[in-house]
């Protein structure tokens, strides 16, 4: 259970990084203010503050996208694919990763989520899905229940820009071409101690005070958009007791229906509760 547990923490953190296949150029310096020139002619901007605020009023006016992650550790390499869609109802997502324990499926959705791997059919009665929730008594939710809002948060690459505004400086500035698309790269590096001094969330500021205590101080953050202000591109990278943690995601078909649908009832389990 434990095991499942962490496996599953890691795969919401990798909703918050970085992409698969996304093949970069060398890139041009912009100067902060000036503009992006080969990027459709989008204004750069010179605080991450406004780099949030542009990027969620654009993405939010499109409402979907499609999505490709890969996140490597020490412990191995997950990859994954999904989409994910924002509405009046909040976020909703649904995720397919390949996991050095074998496949896992997530879907999100703004009272839930619903999680899929073989290894829990046997302790589940054999049924494929298990569902989280906030106030579940279940194992797994009493376990992963708290991280919720940050699993829902994190589907939503709005929120993942916007949460390091207040502790990331946007340090340089290149335009630059990702799988044929004209954008701009902004890389920031981001103060652990002040994102973990703003960050709202208990268990995320638990998580991110822990990674401190573990050496994590500073983490570097890229971030390439395309001339609509819409993320083409996002990749994290840190040290961790000098262990190396890098993830990217890719977006792509911004706009473009999606299709996200939960599992029905009779094919959700729970783990006993003793």
């Amino acid at each position: 259970m434990r095991r499942t547990a962490v496996l599953v923490c890691g795969v919401i953190a990798a909703l918050a990084l970085a992409a698969c296949g996304a093949k970069t150029e060398s890139g041009t310096p912009v100067a902060a203010g000036g503009s992006a020139g080969s990027a459709r002619g989008a204004a750069t901007f010179g605080t991450v503050a406004d780099l949030a605020s542009a990027v969620a009023t654009s993405s939010r006016s499109k409402q979907s996208a499609h999505f490709s992650t890969e996140v490597t550790t020490a412990q191995g390499t997950m990859k994954g694919t999904g989409v994910y869609r924002q509405d009046a109802s909040g976020v909703s997502a649904q995720y397919t990763m390949s996991t050095p324990q074998g496949e896992m499926q997530m879907i999100v959705v703004p009272n839930a989520v619903y999680l899929k791997m073989a290894r829990l059919a046997p302790v589940t009665g054999g049924k494929p899905w298990i569902k989280v929730t906030p106030d579940g008594t279940d194992p797994m939710s009493r376990a992963l229940g708290g991280l919720l809002t940050a699993m829902q948060e994190q589907a939503d690459v709005t929120k993942a820009i916007d949460r390091i505004k207040a502790a990331g400086t946007i340090t340089n500035t290149t335009r630059e071409t990702v799988d044929g698309v004209s954008t701009t790269h902004y890389t920031i590096k981001v103060d652990m101690a002040k994102l973990a001094e703003v960050e709202p969330d208990p268990n995320l500021k638990q998580m991110y005070q822990a990674a401190i205590q573990q050496g994590l101080r500073t983490s570097d953050d890229d971030v390439w958009l395309n001339g609509d202000n819409l993320p083409v591109k996002f990749e994290t990278s840190s040290a961790v007791n000098g262990q190396q943690v890098h993830g990217t995601a890719s977006y792509t078909q911004w706009g473009e229906p999606v299709q996200i649908t939960v599992p029905p009832a009779d094919q959700v389990g729970q783990f006993p509760t003793r």
